[in-house]
C-alpha cells in the first residue's frame, strides 16, 4: 500500500487499526529497501521464538515428578515446594504437566501413571448418615422441631 502512495493514516484506516500500530510495523520492519512483507513475516517470527524461554526450569519438573511417582498430590506438590522455597508452580500447572505427559505418550504407559481423574480414583460413597435428607422424607417429627424453633 506504500508503493501506491498512501500515507500511513490512510494504510490504518484501510486494515482497521490505528495509524500508530502501522508507523510502529512500518519502523520495526522497514529496511534499506523499504518495507517487505515476506521479511516482517521472518523477523517477527525471529523474534517471537527468541522470546519463548519456559518459566520453570527441567530440574524443577524432575522434582515435582519424582513426588507424583511417590504419590503425592499436586496440591500438596505445590506447597512443598514453596515450603522449600524452590520456584512456584501451581497445582492447575502440575495437572496441565501430567496430562500434557499423558498426551504425548498416547496410550502406552505414563511415567506419570495417574488416574485419568485423581477425584475419581479417590472418590468414594459418602456414608448415609452424612447425607442430609430431603425435607419431604424428614417426617413429622423434624417439622414439628423446625416450627418449634421459629417460635
Amino acid at each position: 500500500m506504500q508503493k501506491a502512495a498512501h500515507n500511513r493514516t490512510e494504510i490504518a484506516a484501510i486494515i482497521g487499526v490505528h495509524k500508530s500500530t502501522v508507523s510502529r510495523e512500518l519502523s520495526r520492519n522497514g529496511g534499506r529497501r523499504r518495507y517487505r512483507p515476506k521479511q516482517a513475516h521472518e523477523l517477527a517470527t525471529a523474534r517471537h521464538g527468541a522470546a519463548y524461554r519456559p518459566r520453570i526450569s527441567d530440574q524443577t519438573w524432575t522434582h515435582v515428578e519424582q513426588l507424583v511417582r511417590q504419590q503425592w498430590s499436586p496440591e500438596q506438590i505445590s506447597g512443598r515446594l514453596q515450603l522449600e522455597r524452590q520456584p512456584a508452580v501451581s497445582h492447575e500447572r502440575i495437572y496441565q504437566h501430567i496430562y500434557e505427559d499423558r498426551a504425548r505418550r498416547g496410550h502406552t504407559p505414563s511415567l506419570l501413571a495417574l488416574p485419568e481423574s485423581t477425584a475419581q480414583a479417590l472418590w468414594q460413597p459418602r456414608p448415609p448418615w452424612l447425607d442430609p435428607e430431603p425435607r419431604e422424607h424428614r417426617g413429622e417429627a423434624a417439622d414439628r422441631r423446625d416450627e418449634a424453633a421459629c417460635e
